[in-house]
């Protein structure tokens, strides 16, 4: 096994392929759901890396090698607010869309209505015409 140092204290020790020594991994491991309560007890907090060390009173080292890790994504309020946005505009053009096809809808029927009247006032006007006798 090679050597490796851990990316978060630089302790050297044999690691079988992770880069985070175990006794950092198990801190990690308690961390997380820490992280993860606090995040979900103050949804209308922004943080950041310092906010959030400072909010749990934890190493900023330790909550790096999260977002490091992948556990934290560092825009998640702005995917989430872009990803809000795509879906009100979304929404908006489909009520638009579908505002026009029933005002076009009723413009259709108006119209047929009107093209079923006209033959029967055509129809009328041809029977109480008057002819002459001979």
């Amino acid at each position: 096994m090679p050597l490796v140092s851990c990316r978060v204290c630089g302790k050297i020790f044999a690691s079988p392929g992770g880069r985070i020594c175990p006794s950092c991994g198990k801190l990690l491991d308690v961390l997380w759901p820490k992280v993860r309560e606090c995040l979900r007890d103050n949804p209308k907090t922004h943080f950041n890396i310092k906010t959030l060390s400072r909010a749990l009173n934890e190493d900023i080292r330790y909550i790096q090698a999260l977002v490091d890790m992948g556990y934290l994504d560092r825009k998640v309020e702005n995917h989430i607010s872009e990803e809000a946005l795509r879906r009100h505009k979304l929404a908006k053009e489909i009520e638009r869309s579908l505002k026009q096809a029933h005002k076009s809808g009723e413009e259709a029927l108006n119209h047929q209505k009107n093209r079923e009247l006209e033959p029967s006032l055509k129809k009328r006007t041809r029977h109480t015409s008057f002819r002459r006798k001979k």
